[in-house]
């Protein structure tokens, strides 16, 4: 819509003027009435002289425009102008001229509306504006009323455009809003895959409670879809439940704490499990609650079942009815003799499962008997679930002994092959009956001769071993006696009676030693009697006898022996003096003893076996006899002049003694050791380097350095004598130290050697000694010396700081803290920070300067050493902040608006006036030129400072007698649907205009209550867009009075020409106060 800034000039220039339109921009300026003007006869005539000169209504680009020879001219601007937009009037001089007033200026064209799109979302249900032509800004008539309806079919976003027009300007009005609950959340539970109605979980007898209660799942996954049907909708977070967890759970869940989006979907993947067979069901559910708009919760459920089955396998167990299957004894001595009968039951365990029929037999037998049927109820027999069967048997034998077989059932399941086993025991018995055997097996019991030593002590003759059998094969005997009827002359050989207490078993044997003793000589006889009494199966005493003959003789022979009277004949050792000298042992005295009662000796000879090293001082035995009982002695001693071992025999011998003896002898050993005769001897040998020059070259004072290394031997030159284990040393370690010790502790043997290396050490300048020194063995030694030089001490040294690299500079100002006003501003400093560096260097204490190095010397390491740079830091001249004002973001506005005063006439057109400050968006009063003083329909009156003081035109209307009249409207283009009548307007005052008028009349199917217009409702209050209200309660005085005097007809039926009201007279509309010059009217269908 065109604004309009009409200016009314009133003083005629002669001269050509230009019209700026101040902008800073080119805008466009319509001209109009500049051609011609229209007089109050409405005449119309030209007014521009100049025909160069803007005709009517031209559209002008630019900022300037040149009028000349004019009368009354307005100028509009198109569009909506800024507020800094303002008309200067100048002459061809550049003077300011002429005035400029502002009037009001109405429409000059009907306004209409429509929807130029979004036809399907919006539509116009009341249209006051169609048809009208709008008066000026800020007056009556200046607005007008257009009511919109959004609609929609579907949820989503609504657009469209609402143009208004007037002539050929047009104004678009965006129309948006929003359609939603079209769709509300709508959830489906489906399956994708698998059946929920027949989860199948086989145990395949591997899992269960049978197994350690390892579930089984289904073979089967089934896979739920939760679908979101909602195209307009998330759903909230979903929870899922499974109402039985022991035989249903989530493979995978990809809905629980899910938002589905708008047609979105999850899955759920379930499967069966189960420990156990049966049929089991549950359910699983989906709820979505808090779901969008308060709609209702949902919760989708569906029925999960399935069947668990091969978790309790088919198995057999057998248990005793009756009899013992380990004691199926046959008593004889019947041939065949059985045993009791034996009845066994064979139980299928299984809760799930039947058996097949079953095979019911006995193994194979073991032992001189069997085993037989009695009854076989197995056999055939297929075992319902938790069935039995039974069996009966017996055993039989002809001959004694264990018996042993096995009763099995098995047979063929729904688990493959099943099968249980019992054990079948037994004995024969009474079937051959015990006697007992003595035999000799080795020696003979009836020459059991006693060798005597010649005197009254007690003599054993030679053991004779007797064995006794059982010769029973059924049998075991019971526990033994044996028993022996001269115990003065015989005896059972302790440890070594088997027999006595034994039980035999059958056919087992027992062993018994006897001898016989004597203390003298003479002939000895008994008897030995075993017996086995107190038989099972009653059975009489088993006995059996041996006879034992014996001879003692030969009791106290001649025997001789040699001991050492005084003196160690095993310790007859020789200690020299260490140089080869002989040298002797201690004298041994040597006692020779005939220990014969009965027997005297022959001649007796004695003898040394080694006379190089043994030597007799005396000897009183040689040559003579000894009697009964009688002793002789010699005097030895052990000789020698050289280090070993000594070793040799004194023998005394007997020969031709009577009764056959033969020889008698005795002897005794003569050992020693001569030692002591080449002592041990450890010597020093130089192998490399030298002793008297162990010089060192340092390199740094307090860091140790090392001589060249020196080797010694140590030898033990002695060919007897091991050395003690050696200890060698130093008596300044401060200097000397050991590289290898192969002699720390060892004991060197008789010609052997070790080596080792040492060397010097030194932390400073300096002449040092040692020596070297074997320890223990008559100290040799070996001295030592050396020189250390050439040590040295560093440290760092640095030079001056310098040259730091900062460069500050200031940077660019902030923005001013305040965007309307003083504040202030602030800058920052960069490039403050930089380095700074310094000569570092090593330098030694004889003044050498080593460099920059770093970790080769001590003392100059990088753990000390100085830094060669650091950081530093400079500011920048100046300050930081400073003060600032700024306007340029600051706005400007009106504020403190008087109201307008009185006008100064009641008709024919009169003034007022009203004032305000201009006001800055700081709260500053500033100059009113700040402020846009332009406002349509007024005119300056003064000005000062921030006050501005506006004048407009009141009280405009004409001061005749208005006589206005209209007349009726014509007929309704359509009697429903959207119709159109006009109206003609005339107030008497030379004013006449027609108005036309659009409703929409109902539905052409059934015409109902008028839509669209305007009522008087029982508040007496002028509204539109609402229901019909018929004014009962109105009188006609009452509306007479509202109408002036000048309507007609009941106010509770408004007709088409019900009331006019005339200018000037003032109801409420929509609360506010308005000058209305309009018909009230009602539609009603036809």
């Amino acid at each position: 819509m065109r604004k309009f800034i009409p200016v009314v000039l009133s003083l005629i220039m002669a001269s050509p003027l230009t019209a700026l339109a101040q902008s800073g921009s080119s805008i466009e300026l319509r001209v109009k009435n500049a051609g011609e003007a229209t007089g109050p006869s409405g005449t119309t005539y030209p007014s521009v002289v100049n025909s160069a000169a803007p005709r009517p209504d031209a559209l002008v680009t630019g900022s300037h425009v040149t009028i000349t020879d004019f009368r009354d001219i307005v100028i509009s601007v198109d569009g909506a102008p800024s507020a800094s937009t303002s008309i200067t009037l100048q002459d061809g001089e550049g003077t300011p001229a002429g005035t400029q007033d502002v009037i009001p200026l109405f429409m000059d064209k009907p306004l209409s509306a429509a929807i130029t799109s979004g036809g399907e979302h919006f539509r116009i249900i009341d249209d006051k504006c169609t048809g009208k032509l709008l008066g000026a800004p800020n007056t009556s008539y200046s607005t007008c009323e257009v009511m919109i309806e959004p609609r929609a079919t579907w949820w989503g976003p609504l657009s469209g455009n609402l143009r208004l027009s007037s002539g050929s300007y047009s104004m678009d009005l965006p129309l948006s809003g929003t359609a939603r609950h079209f769709d509300p959340l709508r959830l489906a539970l489906s399956v994708i895959s698998g059946d929920p109605a027949n989860f199948d979980v086989n145990g395949a007898f591997s899992r269960g409670n049978l197994f350690a209660g390892t579930p089984a799942y289904s073979t089967e996954n089934v896979t739920f879809r939760v679908a979101n049907l909602s195209s307009e909708y998330a759903t909230p977070r979903l929870a899922t439940i499974l109402s039985n967890t022991a035989n249903f759970e989530f493979v995978t869940d990809g809905c629980s704490g899910a938002s589905l989006p708008p047609n979105g979907a999850c899955d759920m993947v379930v499967r069966g499990k189960s420990t156990w067979w049966g049929n089991w069901s549950g359910t699983l559910q989906v709820a979505s609650v808090g779901n969008p708009e308060g709609d209702p919760d949902i919760t989708l459920t569906t029925n999960l079942a399935g069947r668990a089955h091969h978790f309790d396998p088919p198995r057999l167990a057998i248990t005793t009815v009756s009899g013992d299957p380990t004691h199926l004894d046959v008593l004889g001595p019947a041939q065949p003799s059985y045993s009791e009968p034996l009845v066994l039951r064979v139980r299928n365990l299984s809760t799930e499962f039947p058996t097949y029929p079953l095979d019911s037999s006995l193994a194979a037998t073991s032992g001189p008997g069997s085993f037989e049927f009695l009854t076989n109820g197995c056999a055939g027999a297929a075992l319902a679930v938790m069935g039995t069967c039974d069996i009966s048997l017996r055993a039989r034998a002809s001959w004694w002994g264990p018996i042993a077989s096995a009763y099995s059932a098995h047979g063929n399941s729904e688990a493959g092959t099943i099968g249980a086993t019992q054990e079948l025991l037994g004995r024969a018995h009474r079937f051959d009956p015990l006697t007992l055997e003595i035999s000799a097996v080795t020696g003979n019991p009836t020459e059991m001769d006693v060798f005597g030593p010649g005197t009254a002590t007690l003599t054993y003759s030679s053991p004779v071993t007797l064995r006794v059998r059982n010769r029973s094969t059924e049998y075991a005997t019971t526990a033994l006696a044996a028993i022996l009827s001269n115990s003065n002359d015989f005896e059972f050989v302790a440890g070594a009676n088997g027999c006595s207490g034994a039980v035999l078993p059958p056919g087992a044997t027992c062993d018994a030693q006897v001898r016989a003793k004597a203390a003298w000589f003479a002939d000895l006889s008994g008897v030995l009697t075993v017996s086995a009494s107190g038989l099972p199966d009653a059975q009489d005493d088993a006995v059996a006898q041996q006879a034992l003959v014996a001879r003692a003789h030969h009791f106290d022979p001649v025997t001789m022996s040699v001991t050492a009277v005084t003196g160690d004949s095993a310790s007859m050792d020789v200690v020299g003096t260490g140089d080869g000298t002989l040298a002797f042992s201690a004298p041994v005295t040597l006692r020779v003893r005939n220990h014969s009662s009965e027997y005297t000796t022959t001649s007796l000879t004695t003898a040394l076996s080694n006379p190089d090293n043994f030597a007799f001082i005396s000897d009183d035995c040689s040559a003579r006899t000894l009697a009964p009982n009688a002793t002789c002695e010699v005097t030895t001693r052990a000789k020698s002049d050289w280090w070993g071992g000594l070793a040799g025999i004194f023998t005394v011998t007997a020969v031709n003694l009577p009764d056959g003896q033969g020889t008698a002898d005795a002897q005794i050993d003569l050992t020693g050791r001569a030692y002591h005769f080449d002592a041990p001897r450890p010597t020093l040998t130089l192998v490399s380097g030298d002793p008297a020059l162990m010089d060192i070259t340092g390199w740094a004072k307090n860091i140790v350095a090392y001589s060249s290394a020196v080797s010694y031997r140590v030898t033990n030159e002695s060919t007897e004598e091991s050395t003690e284990p050696l200890s060698l040393g130093f008596n300044n370690s401060g200097n000397f130290e050991f590289t290898s010790d192969g002699c720390a502790g060892v004991q060197l043997t008789p010609g052997a050697s070790c080596s080792v290396t040492f060397r010097a050490k030194a932390v400073q300048n300096g002449s040092f000694t040692g020596t070297l020194t074997v320890d223990n063995h008559k100290r040799p030694s070996v001295s030592l010396a050396g020189t250390g030089k050439q040590f040295f001490t560093y440290s760092w040294v640095t030079g001056s700081w310098a040259g730091c690299t900062a460069n500050p500079t200031w940077g660019g100002w902030g923005t001013c803290s305040s965007s309307c006003g003083s504040g202030t501003q602030s800058r920052g400093c960069n490039g403050t920070s930089g380095t700074e560096t310094r000569a570092v260097s090593c330098q030694r204490d004889d003044g050498t300067d080593l460099g920059a190095v770093a970790d080769t010397y001590p003392g100059c390491d990088t753990s000390n050493r100085p830094s060669a740079s650091q950081g530093c830091t400079r500011s920048c001249a100046g300050s930081s902040e400073q003060a600032c004002y700024d306007i340029s973001t600051c706005t400007y506005s009106w504020a403190d608006w008087t109201g307008w005063g009185a006008c100064s006439a009641s008709c024919g057109g009169g003034s007022t006036s009203g004032s305000q400050n201009c006001k800055r968006s700081d709260g500053a009063y500033v100059d009113w030129s700040n402020c846009n003083p332009a406002w349509a329909g007024t005119w300056e009156v003064s000005k000062s400072g921030s006050t501005y003081t506006w004048g407009t035109s009141c009280n405009t209307h004409d001061c005749c007698e208005p006589r206005n009249h209209v007349t009726a409207y014509g007929s309704w283009s359509a009697s429903c649907g959207t119709a159109s009548r006009t109206v003609y307007w005339s107030n008497g005052c030379g004013s006449d205009w027609t108005e036309t008028e659009t409703a929409n009349r109902g539905s052409c199917e059934n015409c109902g209550q008028a839509q669209n217009g305007w009522i008087i409702n029982t508040s007496n209050e002028i509204r539109h867009w609402g229901q019909w209200i018929i004014a009962t309660n109105v009188s006609p005085e009452r509306c007479k009075e509202l109408c002036n005097g000048r309507g007609s007809g009941a106010c509770n039926r408004l007709y088409d020409n019900a009331c006019y009201f005339a200018p000037g007279h003032t109801l409420k509309y929509f609360g506010q106060e308005e000058m209305l010059g309009n018909i009230i009217v009602s539609y009603q269908c036809n």
